[in-house]
């Protein structure tokens, strides 16, 4: 499923920040999916830092799994509904999203778009007409790191930190506690950015 909330011909450059959703948008339902906007609940200070975002001339895109459809737990209108209300949301705030892509398959399916596959980041390239290596891929789990290394995307995650085996830094990758402080070394780096590592996995 994607969702498309402005136009691409808006933004001139090749450049994105790709944000996962859960964990770092908002608080993750332990043992569940966040279902419907009633148990939707943003992370402290995300409505700031997507509005911050949102000052640099870049479109902002979420990338996310949500295999919640197809095990039946939840209806794609359900995920369209909470989708329209929390980009509102961050409208309201004086933030936006421009674009939100997920991935519905259930994870025995193996499809492409599924992190840490990068294919959700390679159709909103081409949608967007973005060179990945200038994007930056922001998320809190290992498959975030995997699906934006693969493809040469700068990496930053936050959060509780990587599994013992992710080597993030040996990728590149940069870790931050929150979505607040990826957002000032985000800043930071574009203004100073270096070539990304290239990950090369096989899955």
């Amino acid at each position: 499923m994607r969702l498309i909330f402005s136009d691409p011909g808006a933004y001139p450059g090749s450049r994105a920040i790709f944000l996962d959703r859960d964990g770092v948008i908002n608080r993750r339902v332990i043992g569940d999916y966040v279902r419907h906007w009633q148990n939707f609940s943003f992370l402290p200070g995300v409505l700031r830092a997507v509005r911050a975002l949102s000052a640099i001339p870049v479109p902002i895109i979420v990338v996310s799994n949500q295999a919640g459809v197809a095990k039946g737990l939840m209806s794609e209108r359900d995920l369209r509904e909470l989708t329209f209300a929390f980009t509102d949301a961050f409208a309201s705030y004086g933030g936006r999203i421009d674009s939100v892509y997920y991935c519905l398959h259930h994870p025995d399916k193996r499809c492409d778009c599924r992190k840490p596959r990068s294919g959700l980041l390679r159709q909103a390239a081409r949608e967007w007409g973005l060179n990945l290596t200038e994007c930056f891929m922001i998320g809190d789990s290992e498959s975030d790191i995997i699906a934006g290394a693969s493809v040469g995307c700068k990496t930053i995650l936050i959060g509780g930190g990587p599994d013992p085996q992710l080597n993030i830094r040996e990728w590149g990758c940069i870790s931050a506690e929150n979505l607040s402080e990826a957002c000032d070394l985000l800043l930071s780096s574009m203004s100073s950015a270096k070539p990304p590592t290239m990950l090369q996995v096989t899955l």
